[in-house]
């Protein structure tokens, strides 16, 4: 996997240990919520757990950093479709939103990740209350191909096919 994705507002780096304080501490209450992920603590024993994978060649994690500022705002995982059927884990902090920083983060993530893996599609689910990452997914060039009753209620299914 190669350590950086570069654009000319963000610029994607894999996840790495060195990355955690900056990362808990953009992972605001509103991100929390809106992922529901009870506490910061939650969310930092999910990361050390992803890092234990993180040897494993096919991790594909990556910190979200703002080019200007060079600061962390936010993640991008595309998680494997057997273990997770909703492959897609992402957040960025509310601070961040608009301006098209999620668009080009997406963009970078998945053009590597096709070329990288070789895999034909990315299957994301989103819950009906969250409108604001529904509509960037679907900006990002996802459609709807359903909806399940997931574990807080109703989701969307949506689906990225390799271009």
């Amino acid at each position: 996997m190669l350590e950086t994705l570069s654009g000319s507002l963000v610029t994607l780096k894999r996840l790495t240990e060195k990355c955690i304080p900056d990362y808990l501490s953009m992972f605001s209450k509103c991100v929390a919520t809106k992922l529901h992920v009870p506490s910061v603590q939650n969310e930092a024993q999910y990361i050390a757990d992803r890092l234990k994978d993180a040897n494993c060649a096919d991790l594909f994690f990556y910190c979200i950093f703002e080019n200007d500022s060079n600061q962390l705002i936010g993640a991008l995982e595309i998680r494997d479709a057997e273990e997770y059927p909703g492959q897609l884990y992402t957040w960025l902090n509310q601070e961040f939103w608009g301006g098209n920083r999620f668009q080009e983060a997406m963009r970078l993530a998945v053009t590597y990740y096709f070329q990288k893996t070789n895999q034909p599609q990315i299957l994301a689910h989103v819950d009906v209350n969250n409108a604001r990452s529904y509509r960037a997914l679907k900006k990002a060039g996802f459609a709807d191909i359903g909806m399940k009753n997931g574990p807080f209620g109703k989701q969307y299914v949506l689906l990225l096919r390799k271009k």
